[in-house]
């Protein structure tokens, strides 16, 4: 039986023997023969192994191999980490799009690769420190070439580039032999070292649509002499070309923005550099240890760093920009006592300007003729013009955020106060306003004392195009703001594409008592009018939004060098606190203090900050309050005023208030005898104020003049206070003192704890008593009542009492009409049914509750 077993086995190995052997001899036979040049094609995947040593005693025998067809990873493996000795590869006919990382790594001795047709990248590590790599064919469908690619290929010396090819990324030919690169005009990007260390590199064509070079990308290059930059690459980063000790000359196009710190460092032989207007910053070292003889920085230049360390040639040096560049470190940096020499050529028309600026005031400062092509100011400056402008000089001006290294923060824009008598005219003038504004008055930080760009214009100027931008930061919020030109709402520019939804104010139904269709949308090919207040709100955060001039009468009005008039309308209806409401705005492009205004009426701005929004009334007898540029706010027309007259002397740079007496001494000098009270509402977060002023000159009566209605709050988080007369609430009620009692009425949008407090400069306190508890405070300077409140509309709770202490003991709180008992307001009208609130009842004051 065993020996039965036995010889079956031995006729089913017999059988599976001659399988293989048939097998064997359709891909080869094995052969004993050492074969250096194969031609491979795979028609099965899975086979070349088969393949090869059907012809060949070892892989490591193949000096010259051309491959095609389909090869599988296990071929792949074979291919790259088996066939060690080949010094020509043709893949050409090799059907993929992929290789592996380190694909080539092995093969020290390979000379001579063709990749495959139909490749699409370049793999990382394809071709590793390959020492005698002189030729490499890369197909026409290769857009990357992946890092270190071709890291230390010392004898590559040349290379053809395909045109589809657009990334060339990090140390792809780092210490590679290339005598020479004509990158095609695809690309856009070259990553960080792509070239350091091409010590053979003599010439680079860099393409028109690069847009990202790295740092370093050709750091190390001694041999290179000639680059050319494109047109179209915004930044020069850190070391791009440093110790490229070859290099005589380069020219900057106006596109770069920025030049990285020792981008040229250690370029001994770099003579001559040509800088672009446009060029905004130059970092640290920038030019370090070059042998610059002349350098001159363009008029757009903005900030320095030491840019010009070790330059020990240098024997002139001229800044043509009109804003003094922030100068971080200094100009030239620790070796000027090197240099033999601290003088520096400045335009003359800002002369003044460098030398008291940091950074520059250290040097010899000297005056050039030539003016700047681009006025574009960060910082604060006052632009004496010379007697006479040359003709065809037509500078653009933009107004712009600055950094200062001297203060904690750098988001500060410019005041630029211009003065002269020649007409300076402008191709293109721009200025950034910002939407941000928390807060006003004294004791500002530089983030809010220079949100806006402000221009003080004391010469005849005029521009051909003029444009305002407006950060408008929150989409929750919105902006109010006015326009010193027409502009059309579809050439309006949103640098982040939001939506967006602009309004506009209906005096007329304000008048008609329509309160719920006072703002009405604007439509999308409305023409926004100068002087008009509008509110626009966009979907995005931080979103820029530009609005253009159109070329019309109104296109200059923002280079107003006279004093300024603004008509007010008229709008009747049957209540006076509706009557005649304007939406106007700030007619300069500076800040304007109101206190200068040949005005007395209140004015409503609305105000934002710190999570909540509110409107604010303001007076020009009392309030040091100043406008921003571009500022929207309403003012009710007086019955016999129909404008307001802005004087110059009301532009200022900044948001702070000046000095009262030296502000305005039209104020100063009034006859009038006024107490003002102030009173705020707060719920801890958020605070509202009203204002009570006690003047025997005026009537109990609503005036258009002294008293300004409540404008309640967008936002129903914010608690509402007011005072309360005849069914009007006033956000500032003038008055005499009569009976010495006033009602204070308030708005809640939820249960809790409120306080009232007084802040005055009146010397006279007010009794506050609470008609609900009974509770009495006696409101001085900075003292407050505390009080619970269900949410809800409260128009009589709070009893003010002013001019004596007797007065209160005529009221009582409990005392009710008899029947047929005549009832009277405190105006002396007649009341039919009297709700809860202070009444005339039989020749004396009562409360009804």
């Amino acid at each position: 039986m065993k020996h039965l077993q036995l010889n079956h086995w031995r006729r089913l190995t017999a059988l599976v023997l001659t399988a293989v052997l048939a097998a064997t001899q359709q891909a080869g036979a094995q052969t004993t023969n050492q074969v250096e040049e194969l031609t491979i094609e795979v028609i099965t995947p899975g086979t070349f192994g088969d393949l090869v040593l059907a012809q060949t005693q070892d892989f490591t025998d193949v000096k010259k191999l051309t491959v095609s067809g389909t090869l599988d990873s296990d071929d792949f493996y074979s291919l790259s980490k088996r066939m060690t000795n080949l010094r020509t590869l043709d893949m050409s006919g090799v059907k993929t799009e992929t290789l592996s990382n380190n694909f080539f790594e092995k093969m020290d001795s390979l000379t001579t690769c063709v990749l495959p047709q139909t490749l699409t990248v370049v793999p990382s590590y394809a071709f590793w420190q390959l020492k005698v790599l002189s030729s490499v064919t890369i197909p026409d469908g290769v857009t990357i070439i992946e890092s270190n690619a071709f890291y230390r290929c010392p004898a590559l010396e040349s290379i053809t580039l395909p045109a589809a090819l657009t990334t060339i990324k990090n140390s792809a030919f780092q210490y590679a032999g290339l005598k020479s690169i004509d990158i095609p005009d695809g690309v856009t990007t070259i990553e960080n070292y792509a070239f350091q260390y091409c010590d053979s590199l003599r010439q680079v064509h860099l393409p028109a649509a690069l847009t990202t070079l790295g740092v370093v990308a050709f750091g190390s290059c001694k041999k290179l002499q000639n680059v050319t930059l494109p047109e179209g690459l915004p930044t020069l980063p850190g070391s791009t070309f440093s110790t490229c000790e070859s290099l005589t000359e380069i020219v900057i196009p106006a596109s770069v923005t920025e030049i990285g710190g020792n981008a040229f460092y250690d370029c001994k032989r770099l003579e001559r550099v040509t800088l672009s207007e446009g060029l905004l910053y130059i970092r640290e070292g920038a030019f370090r240890n070059t042998a610059l003889r002349e350098f001159t920085y363009p008029s757009t230049v903005q900030c320095v760093e030491e840019p010009l360390i070790g330059c020990n040639q240098l024997e002139r040096v001229v800044c043509l920009a009109v804003n003094p560049p922030s100068a971080r470190k200094g100009i030239y940096g620790t070796n000027k006592a090197d240099l033999g020499r601290d003088t520096i050529y400045v335009p003359a028309v800002s002369l003044t300007a460098y030398k008291q600026q940091i950074g520059w005031d250290e040097y010899t400062l000297m005056p050039v003729d030539e003016l700047p092509q681009h006025l574009w100011m960060s910082f604060d400056q006052t632009l004496n013009l010379p007697d006479e402008l040359p003709d065809g000089y037509k500078p653009d001006m933009v107004l712009q955020m600055g950094y200062d290294y001297r203060y904690t923060s750098h988001n500060a824009y410019p005041c630029v106060t211009v003065n002269g008598t020649p007409t300076l005219s402008l191709s293109n003038f721009s200025t950034e306003w910002d939407a941000y504004r928390a807060a006003h008055g004294s004791g500002i930080s530089l983030r809010e004392d220079k949100a806006y760009g402000a221009l003080i214009v004391n010469a005849p100027m005029r521009a051909d195009a003029v444009s305002v931008s407006f950060h408008t930061y929150l989409s929750s919020q919105w902006l109010f703001f006015v326009l010193p030109f027409n502009a059309r709402v579809a050439d309006m520019e949103l640098a982040l594409g939001s939506d967006y939804s602009i309004c506009e104010y209906s005096s007329a139904n304000r008048a008609a008592a329509k309160t719920d269709e006072t703002w009405q949308r604007v439509a999308p090919d409305a023409t926004l009018v100068a002087g008009r207040g509008y509110i626009i709100r966009c979907s995005k955060y931080y979103e820029i939004v530009t609005f253009h001039a159109i070329n019309d009468e109104h296109k200059n009005d923002i280079f107003r060098n006279t004093e300024a008039e603004v008509q007010l309308e008229e709008h009747l209806g049957e209540f006076a606190h509706n009557r005649s409401w304007n939406f106007i705005g700030n007619p300069y492009p500076a800040y304007y203090d109101i206190r200068f205004m040949e005005f007395d009426a209140p004015v409503v701005v609305w105000e934002w900050g710190n999570g909540s929004s509110n409107y604010v009334t303001y007076s020009p007898l009392d309030d040091g309050y100043v406008l921003s540029p571009g500022q929207a706010f309403f003012v009710q027309r007086p019955l016999v005023q129909s404008s307001i007259v802005f004087p110059l002397e009301g532009r200022q740079g900044k948001l702070e208030a000046r000095d009262l007496s030296a502000a305005a001494p039209r104020r100063a000098a009034s006859a009038e005898v006024r107490s003002v009270y102030n009173l705020t509402l707060t719920d801890g977060q958020n605070t509202d104020r009203t204002r009570l002023v006690l003047n025997a000159g005026m009537t109990l009566g609503y005036d258009y003049g002294r008293d300004a209605a409540k404008f309640m709050s967008l936002d129903a988080a914010m608690p509402q206070l007011y005072t309360v007369a005849d069914d009007v609430r006033y956000a500032i009620n003038e008055r005499p003192e009569a009976d010495g009692l006033a009602l204070l009425g308030m708005q809640v949008a939820q249960a809790g704890d409120y306080t009232i407090a007084m802040q005055t400069r009146a010397t006279e306190p007010l009794l506050l008593t609470d008609l609900l508890t009974g509770q009495r405070t006696l409101l001085t300077d900075g003292a407050s009542y505390t009080f619970s409140a269900e949410a809800g509309t409260t128009d009589g709770r709070f009893l003010l009492q002013f001019g004596g202490t007797t007065a209160i003991q005529s009221v009582s709180a409990k005392a009710q009409p008899a029947a047929g008992q005549p009832v009277y307001n405190l105006n002396g009208q007649r009341v039919a049914q009297p709700a809860r609130g202070i009444y005339i009842i039989g020749g004396k004051k009562h409360v009804v509750k």
